[in-house]
Formats: structure tokens, C-alpha cells, sequence
């Protein structure tokens, strides 16, 4: 598996940009069992260690699913969220997959706020907020993560009575309440699986999941809405990309 060109890397990072490219390639097609553990050391000469690395580096990234007792695969599907985010989940997987998105509340209420929630919305003591926490779904996929939202409730009570089952929410939001996203603060890191959303998301807990922490403001850059996701990393990654606009900037 050593070259010249590539001997200033570890080999378990060989690894990964090798199996890497072989699914840009489509050479590992979605779906596929890859080689084993012992078959990949067998076939480049490397360490249990390095294979363990190596795999363990891919699928902390969702470009492989490594299920106990049955091998690693390459993911079906992996669903990506554009960088701006203000769209809502559901438009943005189906301008970016075509892929019909569904919806299961797994509670939604009025509630008092954490101090957290509550400086993030801007809120004073004693205001209440709306709690919509939903489980997404993929077509022909399956659970992709948990959607936890917060919205001041004096603003927005009206939406206890909407159906965010089979409703954007963002789009109620435009149509019904003049509430036009124009700009998110989004914190992305990895987390272990909370025990309370395992089930959910098919997971063991203590698993690796994608965490995600936003608040969105609105036209006039009020805060309207904060939020968590907890997603798995085989069925959703976060896509950002960034262009150079400003010619001065060096």
C-alpha cells in the first residue's frame, strides 16, 4: 500500500483516502459489504490496528456503517444540509435528493425554557416557549434524526394548532406569521447517542451521532427560533462551501 508519494502519511490515513476513492469512483457502491477486517489486513500487509483506525476515521464521518456481527457497509443514502440553512429540513432535502421527507411528533407543547433556550431567543423570565420535538424520516431510508425545535410562545401560539406532521414549518411561518428567515448560527460537533433518543434513532447509546445547535433570526434580526438535531452520521452530513467573494481579500 506504500508509495513515495504517500510514505509521510500514516497508514491508516493511506487507508481511508484509499477506500475513499474507491467510492468516488463507484467502485464501493451503495449498499456494499466491504472486506472484512481481517481481509483488509490480508490484502495490504497492515496491522488490525490500522484497519480498526482507519474504519473507525470513515465511519465517524458516515462514509462507511459498520454494523456488529454482520461487516461495514457503504451508506444507501446520506442526505446533505446546505450551508445556509434557512430553508427548513424538508425543502432542503427535496431540492437537494428529491426525496420525500416525513414527520412524527414526539411531543409538542407550551413549556417554560431553559436559561439557555431563553437567552438564545431573547426571552425575559417567566416567558413561555413552544417545544416541537419530531423524529425525520427518509423515503425508502429510514430514520435520519431527531429535530428539536424552540419558538417564543406569545409570537407564535397559534402554530399548537397546525399540522407539522405533513407542514414545513418554515413554511407556515412565511405565510401565516410575515416570519422570513435571514440568517442562522449553526455550532456542529459530534456527540455520543443520549440514551433517550437511541430507540428512536435505531441506535445503540453511547453511539456516534451528528449534534447540531442553531438560532435563527428573522428579517428584522430578531431571534425566532432555536433549535438542536441530533442526526446519524450514515444518513446525513453537513455540506459547506465556501467561494472567495471579496477580490481585496488576500
Amino acid at each position: 500500500m506504500r508509495s513515495n508519494a504517500n510514505m509521510q502519511f500514516p497508514l491508516y490515513q493511506q487507508l481511508v483516502a484509499m477506500i475513499e476513492k474507491q467510492i468516488d469512483k463507484g467502485e464501493l457502491k451503495p449498499g456494499l459489504k466491504i472486506p472484512s477486517e481481517n481481509e483488509l489486513c490480508e490484502m495490504y500487509n497492515i496491522s488490525r490496528i490500522t484497519v480498526r483506525q482507519a474504519l473507525s476515521d470513515l465511519a465517524l464521518r458516515g462514509k462507511v456503517i459498520r454494523v456488529k456481527g454482520k461487516g461495514t457497509f457503504i451508506p444507501k443514502f446520506s442526505a446533505r444540509k446546505p450551508f445556509d440553512g434557512l430553508s427548513g429540513f424538508s425543502n432542503e432535502i427535496k431540492y437537494t435528493h428529491q426525496t420525500q421527507v416525513t414527520s412524527k411528533i414526539i411531543s409538542f407543547e407550551a413549556t417554560m425554557p431553559t436559561a439557555e433556550t431563553a437567552q438564545m431567543l431573547g426571552l425575559s423570565e417567566g416567558k413561555a416557549v413552544i417545544r416541537l420535538e419530531r423524529a425525520r424520516y427518509l423515503e425508502n431510508i429510514g430514520i435520519s434524526g431527531v429535530d428539536l425545535r424552540f419558538l417564543p410562545f406569545n409570537r407564535f401560539h397559534g402554530l399548537l394548532e397546525e399540522d407539522l406532521e405533513n407542514n414545513s414549518l418554515y413554511n407556515i411561518l412565511r405565510s401565516k406569521y410575515n416570519t422570513f428567515p435571514s440568517r442562522a448560527i449553526h455550532e456542529v460537533s459530534g456527540m455520543a447517542c443520549p440514551a433517550c433518543y437511541a430507540d428512536i434513532l435505531e441506535l445503540t447509546a453511547g453511539e456516534p451521532i451528528s449534534h447540531f445547535k442553531d438560532v435563527v433570526y428573522d428579517q428584522n434580526n430578531i431571534p425566532f427560533e432555536f433549535g438542536e438535531n441530533f442526526y446519524r452520521i450514515d444518513r446525513y452530513n453537513y455540506r459547506i462551501e465556501i467561494s472567495k467573494t471579496n477580490q481585496s481579500f488576500v
